[in-house]
């Protein structure tokens, strides 16, 4: 009977024993994978914040290249309007060359018409017509004769303070492109990138990478042209010039670039302005009476009027048709072709032409204007220039 009791109790303690031994393992189990997931969740947050990062640095490098492109954009753009800015003061000094070379043709042209009325007008009875037409060319003469004299004074003011402008154009123009542009960019990059990543540095590197884009953009997007002087430079230097001039060549208004008409079918008036290389503008203005006659004879042509006006850098006495081939126009090595003189001025009408080029009368020597008073100074001529 105590055996039996004895066996009973100790199957029970065996029992009891078994199943605190199998609660154990399962808490050291569960304690594993606690660790486990907490290992996991720290994993997966550090992640994350990489991640984050990661996408924050690149947001951020991506908002630094937009900000500089931006930026570049604009000192091109400002580079052109520059251009633009500089193409019409060219036309504007065109303008005012024209318009003195202008008065001074219909000033010769006034008193040589008064003077041919003058001695008509001593023939028997239809000579009070010709004292009376006489009478209107002599107010005419002096109302252009007085003109001419207020505006010389203001062409060349005109003349100097655009040249002027122009070069603070291209000079502001080259400082923005190779130098403000540079420094801005780097400024720009480092501001933005602290502003979307706080911590964040450009770096050596990251200068280096960047000035080095920059210098690659600049020479894809950019051409820096060089104006040669007194018909010097290379073929690609000239190329580059000839260019430039076209475009101001081609931007002159109707007045500028052709002051050609005809009155009663017999008193025909011709002239131009054209840029002479790079660095003087001339122009030329004629007057003549031309009647036509069967071939194989000549055509007449007598003189009438004329007069001339030059923008240069000094006065040396510049000839009319020098840098034109004799009249025969000048050649752009740009898009290959020639182009003519002064509106055809010089072709037809050669002994008004003769007159203001080789008898130096561009001023109106008839009422004691100096051929020199034709020439206004202190003109540069073009810049160089970013296309």
């Amino acid at each position: 009977m105590r055996s039996a009791l004895a066996m009973a109790r100790s199957r029970a303690i065996q029992g009891v024993s078994g199943r605190r031994t199998v609660a154990g393992q399962a808490m050291v189990l569960g304690l594993t994978l606690i660790l486990v997931l907490c290992v996991g969740i720290v994993l997966l947050f550090n992640t994350g914040q990489v991640v984050n990062k990661k996408v924050e640095l690149v947001n951020a490098a991506d908002a630094a290249a937009y900000s500089v492109a931006i930026q570049q954009a604009r000192a091109l753009n400002y580079a052109a309007y520059m251009n633009r800015a500089r193409v019409a003061n060219e036309v504007a000094i065109a303008q005012t060359i024209s318009l003195y070379s202008w008065l001074n043709q219909m000033h010769t042209t006034s008193i040589v018409i008064r003077t041919t009325l003058d001695l008509l007008s001593a023939i028997p009875y239809i000579g009070v017509v010709f004292k009376a037409l006489a009478t209107a060319f002599k107010v005419a003469e002096r109302i252009l004769q007085t003109t001419r004299r207020v505006f010389q004074p203001v062409a060349q003011a005109a003349v100097t303070a655009i040249d002027k402008l122009n070069m603070l154009f291209a000079g502001s123009a080259q400082l923005v492109i190779e130098a403000v542009s540079r420094v801005d960019s780097y400024t720009i990059a480092k501001d933005v990138l602290q502003k979307n990543s706080p911590g964040a540095n450009l770096g050596t590197i990251g200068t280096a990478v960047l000035g080095t884009q920059l210098a690659t953009a600049e020479n894809r997007l950019l051409q820096r042209y060089t104006i040669p002087r007194s018909g010097g430079g290379s073929a690609s230097q000239r190329q580059g010039a000839d260019r430039y001039r076209n475009v101001v060549m081609q931007s002159r208004d109707g007045f500028s670039k052709s002051r050609s008409s005809n009155f009663l079918g017999f008193l025909v008036q011709s002239g131009g302005t054209d840029m002479v290389e790079y660095d003087r503008w001339a122009a030329l203005d004629t007057m003549a009476v031309e009647f036509p006659m069967p071939w194989p004879a000549d055509d007449i042509d007598m003189a009438v009027g004329w007069g001339g006006a030059q923008a240069v850098g000094t006065y040396r006495n510049q000839r009319f048709l020098e840098g034109f081939g004799n009249g025969r126009g000048w050649y752009s090595e740009w898009d290959r072709r020639t182009y003519r003189p002064y509106g055809e001025a010089a072709r037809r009408n050669r002994g008004a032409a003769w007159m203001v080029d080789r008898s130096q009368d561009a001023n109106v020597r008839l009422a004691s204007g100096q051929h020199r008073r034709a020439f206004f100074t202190g003109y540069t001529g073009l810049r160089d220039y970013h296309d």
